[in-house]
């Protein structure tokens, strides 16, 4: 459940969840403050916690936001969405509407009722409109690299940016990548084309990276930026 407290004017919104446990944990994930406790709990506990640790988890949220790549606003204001390192408007709307682009500026979409669903929505309609930038990355490193994969698939995932199955030479990228500057999601492509070379990430396979992209190890720094 959602609850919420009052610091120094502001309401802090924070997501409870009632397990069995002895203790009450606070994590903060993705700019969001969650809480598991025990069921007898009391929420001046729950709160006490909170607020003594309120000025870490203040910063910790704040430098989440400045890396955020997508903000939804309440509807009918404006958030944003970052796409290939562009920020565009983002609206959401109580209309039951398919997500779309006005005018090449204004990224409009249904309201799901979560900050969870809605992003889910919103990857899933990045990846049918922009699966073609990919195809494009890779079919273009692919001819650098002289390596041929057999198909390429774009799809959310959790813990990884890519995959590369070397066996059927099938390249899988993460649809959060779109996020960001192409150059980073490059240095993702020739990551996985590689393992079609190196199965395994080895010394030799870091210096064929390297062959490619002298600077990867900044990109590497810029995809361990929280945001998303």
């Amino acid at each position: 459940m959602i609850k919420t407290l009052s610091y120094q004017g502001n309401l802090i919104k924070y997501e409870l969840t009632i397990k069995k446990q002895k203790n009450i944990v606070l994590n903060v994930n993705n700019g969001k403050i969650k809480i598991s406790a025990p069921s007898h709990a009391n929420d001046w506990e729950i709160e006490g916690l909170i607020y003594r640790n309120i000025k870490k988890i203040l910063t910790i949220m704040d430098y989440h936001d400045s890396y955020r790549k997508v903000a939804f606003a309440p509807v009918n204001q404006l958030g944003y969405v970052i796409v290939f390192n562009n920020k565009y408007p983002l609206q959401l709307t109580d209309e039951n509407i398919h997500t779309k682009i006005i005018n090449k500026e204004l990224f409009m979409m249904k309201d799901y009722g979560s900050y969870e669903e809605n992003l889910k929505k919103l990857h899933s309609f990045l990846r049918q409109k922009f699966t073609y930038k990919f195809e494009q990355l890779v079919n273009k490193w692919a001819k650098i690299m002289q390596l041929e994969y057999k198909n390429l698939t774009i799809k959310s995932m959790t813990r990884k940016w890519g995959v590369c199955y070397p066996q059927t030479g099938k390249i899988v990228l993460n649809i959060k990548l779109i996020h960001f500057d192409p150059s980073v999601i490059e240095y993702v492509v020739v990551h996985e084309l590689s393992h079609l070379v190196h199965h395994n990430h080895s010394k030799s396979f870091w210096h064929y990276v390297e062959k490619y992209l002298p600077n990867y190890r900044d990109k590497i720094e810029v995809l361990k930026k929280p945001g998303i």
